[in-house]
Order: structure tokens, then C-alpha cells, then sequence
């Protein structure tokens, strides 16, 4: 595969006509140039320089209307602009700190008399972007490295305005290396999170498992709406930019450090009458790295390397080692365990400038993450976890020419993805202990149940070509990406490939695993669009375009080795599913007063959406397979546990697990890719995106931004609306909505009051009766999601630079999308109010002094009681329902605060010593981020915490 995109690439390069952009990482600077009295000047050369930039200048040409461009210009960079006509005085405005993606508007006036006569301004840099529609936030090296936070490159999303992470905060580094579903403006949308121009988003999971830190990366901007035509999905698209080389010599080394003693405790009296004692006690934290970036060849040939780690061992709340003296799991004075997280990572860039007008860049980075306990949760103890590594790797070529003054190309071919290996705790897959699941609780004993194998890799080639003539930057461009996702488990499990389920310590069902299997899934995306952005007159821009896109799910022919509840089999390949779709997007920059300091903004988007790379293990027969029977004993006590409320795990006897087939009267349902119908005609969930936004500079370097922000969400088919797994859920067409017409009446565990809950008729019952299939939502069960947002933002200046943001999304989103049985129509719609507030900035005192900051906030998780009804009449197995409205329980509101001061001692000016010393939650705040809404013994139990404060000592080295 990587032969492929190699190849791939150089026929690119061969044929850049049948392409036919400026890049993504870059930005530009555009302006009018005048004379005293407001005539246009013709004819003025306008040359840029930099540091930045790999060749000593840049130049463009005033047009008859005194306009002119300077695309694709190195960001991020402080830049300076030479202003010359024979006959009038040079103009120079220096000090245009340009960020990645802006386009910098800077006009001109020139003044009659000799050329060597000059008029230089150093003064703000613009902060109102007048040609772009999209809106979002840059954060620069400063913010990325004086902000406290955690140094994954996850926690910078919550610095963007817009941008969520579902799960508790991070309190320094406590969530190192951890998943969270990337919310953007209160949506789960698919985002596209670009590091040097490759997606490492993974497998439609609204996040990603590509886990890099923050060390290398020299700015990153998130662009939350108004995305043209060049971005394919509606969520937040990240663009970050790893550190480049120079023609001077630079690098740091430094390291931080945590110690117990620096951290509080924040559990509370009520925390405590649960039977909590600490929230995730800390028992080592470190990190280091170290960089330098430089010159080979002067002014030709740069580099850039760095390698770096971080280590965090701590505890998780509820989190056990194993059973407290009376055997119970899920009291609180169980043993405690702990977790160790490791994050190692090494990257080098190449940048080699051959021409003025070509450069090429190359960049590899690896990343290895080990996780000593996966899944580790109150409800899964330390011995029903797994180990974790996972090598995770991104590299990439690319090639920028501008072979005439209006004429740029772009193209590169990459690679992002990893390859995590999970394995039980040793000691744990023996025979006798088999996998348990206690239904009233959820606790988990015995070994993981799923020892998983996955592979998930994702080949990329695009290109682009942009064409500037007159008032219209034309765009054309074409991005490819192959992408493999596997789950696939290698072997089967000594202890049995089977989960005993009980509740309230009953017997109640079993359910096999077709282990081992080793499935291929495959998906080909293909697209091409057109965008133009046009200065209609001195005042508007439109940006309009048309993206045409095509996602082909398919799985190659492949075979199955037997196992102990499955047979060996061969299965030919098969075309899943093809999506085609045209979307247009459209909008406008209008510069009120044509000052460039207020600009209204207005735009709408149509976006489609990928399948993601694991959409073959809903289908494909090779993928994981799970079948579940009625089981009510014997339970065989086994030499390693006794059964118990707590402790569920014993056997079932061989005799019986012998009987397990679909043919068996204890049948009760299959899901997996040998039950679940291909849909090729499933429709492309689609995503309809308005906005309005004004943005004003009140003073130099601050600027106020005032949005609204609608999605509109069509063409839903998950069963379940927010699951994050790119699994779909199916519906049961065999046994369809109409056939639970059999009451079941049983008592609410909380309140005893009875509870309707309905069945299928014992003519429904047996394996004939389980074909899943997706389906598309009615056209009258859309979600919809309105937003109002305010941000300010100071640029660096004058000793400080910061932002604040506060947005409001009001919801309407079904909570279950379709509606396989009468069970999920109590309390359908989640119509809750959320909010968020941030706000973060830095102060250079004198004496080398810097006093950082970070404050987030935001409304409490929403919820609602459920339970799990298990009843030998509900012919279908244990029901889980809804017992009241959705947002009737809320948890308290999120708050934290993190502060840092540093010192820092220079020598010669080029070499710098920097000590600090960071406070993460210096409130000690205890906010809950989780709580357990299903009714039985956990009831209303707070299973997740924000960290307590703690602090972390570091020093750096730069020169």
C-alpha cells in the first residue's frame, strides 16, 4: 500500500494540469496601495522578507486598481513589506505577525519624492481576517507553550471556542494519552484534525487514537465553521504545523516532574459517605524533550528534531485492585490500583528550497503509548483489564511550486494511523475464570473479554492548483485516501470465548464469541472541488464551492480459522456500500467601513460524512460475532472466586456451553457481521451548517467576535444518536417494531410503581428471527443544534496576549434515531441547554517574569434514570429503558483553574534558562463528570471526578 501511494504521488507530479491552491499551512497578505490622495498606484513593487522564509524575498506587483496578493507564504512568521515606485518615497511596514490560514489585509499610502527616502511603521499586526469565511482560533508557540495544560495535542482543542472534549478535564496530564469525543458547538461531528497536512482521525470515531504531544508543533489553528469547499466534514477542522529549521541554529531541552506531595485532595463529606477516599491519587509524573532545528545548506536545506516522553502513574477513582475483605468489588474499601501511562515520541522535518519558486517537505513523526490497565473503570476492576502498545506513526512528502506569480501547486502523499495490541493481565485467561458481567451494576470479573488486535492505517494523496487573475482566486484540487480498519482478536481465550451474565447474583444468560477471527475492511475515498474566492468589490469577498466526494466500504475475500463456538470458513469479498455526493458551500466577508476592522460574515454548508474504516465489521462475517443464550445455572464455584451479589465469577458446566448453537432452545439473539444485512442503499448522513458572525477590532491587537452557529443533521442511522463507535447499530427486520405487542409488566427498582414493557410473541423467538440491518431515520426525526458564541481575542502585544470565549447550544436531538421496539419510545428527545466558558493569556513582567493562565468552565452533564429489567418473559433478553425525561438529572457545573509562573535568566540573549512552576486545578475543584443514572445498588454513585490540584516543577533550556 505504501508503493501504491508513493506511486501515486509521482503521477501527480507528472500531470499537474489535470489537477488544476494555496497551501492549508500557509498565509497570505493582501491590500491596496494608494497615493495622498486616494488615487489607485499601479505598478508598486511590493516585496516581502523574513526569517521565515527560505529564500531572501518574495515579491508581487500593485494591479491597475492598486491591488495586490502574496499567497502562500510560511506560517506561522513575522514578516516585513517594502513598498517602492520610482518617484515616490519607500514605504516599509514591518512586524505582521501572520498566523497559519490568515490572510492579513495591509494597505498603503505613498507620498511624492525620492525612492532612498523611506517611511517605515512598526505597528499592529491586523487581527480581522477580510478574506477568509471560516471562523475559528490560531493558537501560536507562545500560547501552545506558556498556557498551562496538559502537553498532549488533545488539550489544545479545548483552548479553541467552539470546541468540546466529552469526559472530565484534564488536570496535568491526568488524562495522558486518553480518547474523548471531539464536540464541536454541541455537536458530534466528524472532524478532520490535519498534523503537516495529514488526517490522523480514526475510524469515525469523532476523535482520534494517533496520540502525539504538543513539543514539536510550532502553531495549530482550528476552524470551526464556515469551512469552504477544500475541508470535507462539518466538525472542527485542526491544522497544526510542526517547527521548521533556519539558517541559524536552535533547540531546548527540558523536563517537568510531579511529586505526591504536591497534590491535593479533593473529596468531599458527601463524595465520602459513598465511600470514596481520593479522586486519582498520583504516585509519579515526568516528562522530557529536547529539539534543535537548523541549516545543512544555507538558505536551501533545513531540518528540524526532536524526541521527547511523558510517564504519568496514578490511581482512578472507584478504580480496583480486587475485592474488599467481605468480597465485594464496588465498596469503597476495596484495594485501590493504579495506572501507568507512557507517551513516547521522536519527529524530524526536512524543508530543501532547490528554486525560488519550489520547495520540498518532508516529515516523519512516531509516537508509542503504553497503557498498563485499558478500560480501567469503577466497574472494571485492575485484573479485568489489558495492556496496551500501540506504535502509532505519520509521515509525508510534499511539493510547492509557483511556477508564474499567478500560479501555485501543492501536493503531497502521507501516511497517519498505529496499530494497538491489547493484552489480559497475566495470570487472568486460565481456565475456570471465565469472563463475567453483573447486569445490576455492570462490574466486570475475570479476564477482559475481548482480547483485541487492531490495525488501522490510512494512506493519503492530494493535490491542488490555485490560479489568481484579477478579482478571482480560482482553486482546484482532489484529495485520495486508502484506509484499512481491523478488529480482529488472533486467538482464543484459555479461560473460554464466552461472558457469564448474571443479575443480582442470578444466572441469567451467556454469550459466545466466534474468536478467533481476523478480518480486512476497507474503505476508498476519492473527491475533487472547486473553490474561488472573489473580491466582488473593495469591501465583499465571496467564497463559494462545490466538493464532489466518494466513500466505497468493501472487504477483500478472506478466510476464518475454527474456534470454540465457531467454525473455520471462507468468505468471498463484497462492495458494502458507495456513497456519491455534490455540496455546495457559499459565503461572504463584507468590510463595513473598508477599514478592515469590521467585517460581517455569512455562509452555508452542506457537508457529507465518511462511513469510517471500520464500517466492514458491522457486515462482514469474519469480523467479531457475538451470540447470547439463556443460562439459569448450575454455577459452578470455581477454585479462583465464589459466586456472590459482587463477585459473579464461576462457571457454567461444559455439558451446557457444549449445547450452544443457533439451533438451541436458549437461543435468544446474534449481533455481529454474521447477523447484520448489508443496506446498499442506506443514505449518507448529511450536515447543514449556517452562520452569521460579525467580527470588530476595538482597539490594535483585540478583536471581538459575535456568532451565530445551526446544524441541521438529516439521513441518521445509528439506532443510537451519539455513539461514538463507527460500528453502526442495526435494526432487527425480522423482528420489526409491529411484533412486540406482548405486555410485561414489571416494578421500578427505585420506586416500585409498574412498568410496561413489551415482547414478541414465542412465534418470533429462534435464530430465523435476527437480521439486523441500518436504516435511515425518518425525515420528521432530524436533530437540530443553535449556538450563540462570543469571543475576544488579543493578539501579543505590549507585554500580554490572551482570549475569552463563552457559547450556548440549544438541542434537539433524538435520542435514539430509529426505534427498533415500543421499549425505546418513553422519553425520546433531549432538548437540554449546555453551555461553556473559557479564557487563557499570558504577562511578561519585568525581570524576566511570566504569569500564565488558564480558566475553563462549563454547564454539568446532562442525564436520565434508566434500568435494566431482566425477566424470563422478555423473550428478547434484559431491556434497558428510560424512566424519565432526558436532562432531569444534571450534574454540577465544571470549573478549573490553572496558573503558572516562570523566571527566566538569559545570557548573551540568544541563550535562556526558564524555570516555572504550575498549578493545575488551583481551586481544588471536586466537580462530579460522572454519575451512575442506573437504578439499582450504584444509583446516583459518582463514578468520575475532576483530578485534584496538583503541581508540577520544570526548567528548559533554549538557545
Amino acid at each position: 500500500m505504501k508503493q501504491i501511494a508513493v506511486l501515486l504521488f509521482a503521477v501527480v507530479l507528472a500531470a499537474p494540469i489535470t489537477l488544476m491552491a494555496q497551501s492549508a499551512t500557509s498565509a497570505s497578505i493582501t491590500g491596496r496601495v494608494t497615493d495622498d490622495s486616494g488615487a489607485a498606484m499601479p505598478n508598486v513593487a511590493v516585496t516581502v522578507t523574513s526569517p521565515a522564509l527560505q529564500v531572501p524575498q518574495v515579491t508581487a506587483t500593485t494591479d491597475a486598481d492598486g491591488a495586490y496578493r502574496v499567497l502562500d507564504l510560511p506560517a506561522p512568521g513575522v514578516f516585513k513589506v517594502t513598498y517602492s515606485l520610482t518617484g515616490f518615497q519607500t514605504f516599509i511596514r514591518d512586524g505582521l505577525n501572520l498566523s497559519v490560514g490568515f490572510s492579513a489585509r495591509v494597505d498603503a499610502t505613498m507620498k511624492l519624492g525620492r525612492v532612498e527616502q523611506t517611511i517605515e511603521v512598526v505597528g499592529a499586526s491586523p487581527v480581522i481576517d477580510t478574506v477568509n469565511t471560516a471562523g475559528g482560533t490560531t493558537l501560536q508557540q507562545e500560547d501552545i507553550a506558556y498556557i498551562p495544560k496538559g502537553v498532549g495535542m488533545q488539550e489544545l482543542l479545548p483552548m479553541a471556542a467552539g470546541v468540546s472534549l466529552a469526559g472530565k478535564p484534564d488536570v496535568g496530564d491526568s488524562n495522558l494519552a486518553a480518547r474523548s469525543a471531539i464536540i464541536t458547538y454541541g455537536v458530534l461531528l466528524e472532524p478532520t484534525l490535519d498534523v503537516e497536512g495529514i488526517n490522523i482521525t480514526t475510524s469515525h470515531d469523532f476523535n482520534t487514537a494517533t496520540y502525539f504531544d504538543t513539543y514539536s508543533l510550532a502553531e495549530v489553528e482550528f476552524r470551526t465553521s464556515g469551512n469552504n469547499a477544500d475541508v470535507a466534514f462539518p466538525g472542527v477542522n485542526m491544522v497544526a504545523v510542526m517547527k521548521s529549521g533556519g539558517n541559524s541554529f536552535h533547540g531546548s531541552i527540558l523536563g517537568d516532574y510531579e511529586t505526591p506531595k504536591w497534590q491535593g485532595n479533593n473529596i468531599t463529606p458527601a463524595l465520602a459517605k459513598q465511600g470514596l477516599t481520593f479522586t486519582n491519587p498520583l504516585k509519579s509524573y515526568y516528562d522530557y524533550s529536547g529539539d534543535v532545528g537548523g541549516r545543512i545548506i544555507k538558505d536551501k536545506l533545513w531540518f528540524y528534531t526532536g524526541l521527547s516522553k511523558q510517564l504519568v502513574t496514578q490511581g482512578q477513582i472507584g478504580f480496583v485492585n480486587g475485592p474488599n475483605a467481605a468480597g465485594c468489588w464496588t465498596c469503597g474499601d476495596a484495594p485501590g490500583a493504579n495506572v501507568t501511562t507512557a507517551l513516547e515520541q521522536k519527529n524530524v522535518k526536512v524543508s530543501w528550497q532547490p528554486t525560488a519558486t519550489t520547495k520540498v517537505l518532508g516529515v516523519w513523526q512516531h509516537g508509542n503509548k503504553y497503557l498498563s490497565a485499558n478500560g480501567a473503570a469503577s466497574t472494571r476492576p485492575f485484573p479485568s483489564t489489558q495492556n496496551q502498545h500501540q506504535p502509532e506513526n505519520l509521515w509525508k512528502g510534499e511539493l510547492q511550486m509557483a511556477p508564474t506569480p499567478h500560479l501555485l501547486f501543492d501536493a503531497l502523499a502521507g501516511f497517519g494511523g498505529y496499530h494497538v495490541q491489547y493484552t489480559d493481565q497475566p495470570g487472568t485467561d486460565v481456565a475456570g475464570n471465565p469472563s463475567s458481567l453483573e447486569t445490576s451494576t455492570n462490574l466486570r470479573t475475570g479476564p477482559h473479554e475481548s482480547p483485541q488486535d487492531r490495525p488501522q492505517r490510512r494512506f493519503a494523496a492530494r493535490a491542488n492548483l490555485s490560479y489568481i487573475t484579477g478579482k478571482h482566486q480560482f482553486k482546484v484540487g482532489s484529495d485520495e485516501t486508502w484506509e484499512e480498519g481491523n478488529t480482529q482478536v488472533l486467538r482464543e481465550k484459555i479461560a473460554g470465548d464466552y461472558v457469564l451474565v448474571f443479575n443480582r447474583g442470578v444466572p441469567t444468560q451467556v454469550i459466545t464469541y466466534n474468536f478467533p477471527f481476523a478480518p480486512r475492511n476497507r474503505l476508498f475515498n476519492q473527491s475533487a472541488y472547486f473553490t474561488d474566492s472573489w473580491r466582488v468589490s473593495k469591501r465583499l469577498v465571496v467564497n463559494y464551492g462545490v466538493r464532489w466526494e466518494r466513500y466505497d466500504a468493501f472487504y477483500p475475500d478472506q478466510e476464518k480459522l475454527a474456534g470454540q463456538f465457531s467454525n473455520a470458513a471462507k468468505y468471498p469479498g463484497v462492495d458494502l456500500l458507495v456513497w456519491k455526493d455534490f455540496v455546495p458551500r457559499v459565503g461572504g466577508a463584507w468590510d463595513v467601513t473598508g477599514s478592515g476592522k469590521t467585517v460581517i460574515k455569512a455562509s452555508f454548508g452542506m457537508f457529507g460524512d465518511t462511513m469510517g474504516d471500520l464500517w466492514g465489521n458491522t457486515f462482514n462475517p469474519n469480523a467479531q460475532t457475538t451470540t447470547t443464550y439463556r443460562w439459569t445455572g448450575p454455577c459452578v464455584v470455581t477454585p479462583f472466586k465464589n459466586v456472590s451479589f459482587n463477585n459473579t465469577s464461576c462457571d457454567a458446566t461444559k455439558d451446557f456451553l457444549a449445547t450452544l448453537n443457533p439451533a438451541s432452545p436458549n437461543y435468544v439473539s446474534t449481533a455481529g457481521g454474521a447477523s447484520t444485512l448489508n443496506n446498499p442503499d442506506l443514505k449518507q448522513n448529511k450536515t447543514f451548517e449556517y452562520v452569521l458572525r460579525v467580527e470588530r477590532q476595538l482597539i490594535p491587537n483585540v478583536s471581538l467576535s459575535v456568532s451565530y452557529v445551526r446544524h441541521r443533521l438529516s439521513n441518521l442511522y445509528n439506532s443510537s444518536v451519539g455513539t461514538t463507535s463507527s460500528t453502526a447499530l442495526g435494526v432487527n427486520i425480522k423482528r420489526p417494531y409491529e411484533v412486540y405487542t406482548v405486555p410485561v409488566t414489571l416494578p421500578d427498582g427505585l420506586t416500585g410503581a409498574p412498568v410496561t414493557l413489551f415482547t414478541f410473541p414465542p412465534s418470533f423467538n429462534g435464530a430465523a428471527f435476527v437480521r439486523n440491518r441500518l436504516t435511515t431515520a425518518p425525515s420528521d426525526r432530524n436533530d437540530s443544534y443553535n449556538t450563540l458564541e462570543v469571543v475576544v481575542t488579543k493578539r501579543y502585544s505590549k507585554r500580554w496576549n490572551g482570549m475569552g470565549s463563552f457559547w450556548m447550544t440549544k438541542n434537539h436531538q433524538w435520542i435514539q434515531a430509529i426505534r427498533p421496539t415500543p421499549n425505546d419510545d418513553a422519553f425520546p428527545l433531549d432538548e437540554t441547554r449546555n453551555w461553556e466558558g473559557r479564557g487563557f493569556g499570558s504577562y511578561k513582567f519585568p525581570f524576566g517574569f511570566t504569569v500564565a493562565g488558564l480558566f475553563r468552565a462549563q454547564s454539568g452533564v446532562p442525564g436520565q434514570r434508566t434500568q435494566n429489567f431482566s425477566n424470563a418473559a422478555l423473550l428478547q433478553g434484559p431491556v434497558t429503558r428510560r424512566l424519565e425525561e432526558f436532562g432531569t438529572q444534571r450534574g454540577p457545573v465544571v470549573a478549573i483553574a490553572n496558573l503558572k509562573v516562570s523566571k527566566t535568566f538569559s545570557y548573551r540573549e540568544r541563550y535562556k534558562l526558564q524555570t516555572n512552576y504550575e498549578v493545575f486545578n488551583m481551586f481544588n475543584s471536586s466537580a462530579a463528570t460522572g454519575i451512575t443514572y442506573l437504578t439499582g445498588p450504584t444509583y446516583l454513585r459518582t463514578t468520575g471526578i475532576v483530578s485534584p490540584r496538583v503541581g508540577r516543577l520544570g526548567l528548559q533550556i533554549t538557545f
